[in-house]
């Protein structure tokens, strides 16, 4: 589904929102800890890591219920990942 450039603006803010969440920051800390290396480098995870979603459904951002549809990531693998996601028609 495509969004207009006031629907992305809107789904940004509240995702941005979440993120910023209490409920957000401890289950990232929670992956983090779990997890402890970048899955793609094998490198260990740097303080500043990034929580990716696999499910990038809009309805599911915030559903923090399946570990499995996160994975903890490096600054540079997130990228990555996103621009693989984004050339493929993400």
């Amino acid at each position: 589904m495509k969004f207009n450039k006031r629907q992305q603006s809107k789904s940004q803010t509240k995702k941005t929102k979440f993120r910023r969440s209490a409920k957000w920051i401890k289950f990232r800390r929670h992956m983090k800890a779990k997890q402890k290396t970048d899955p793609i480098t094998g490198s260990p995870l740097a303080p500043t890591c990034s929580v990716h979603h696999l499910d990038m459904r809009e309805e599911n951002y915030e559903d923090l219920s399946d570990e499995t549809h996160f994975v903890a990531l490096n600054a540079q693998s997130h990228e990555t990942i996103h621009f693989l996601w984004q050339a493929h028609g993400g």
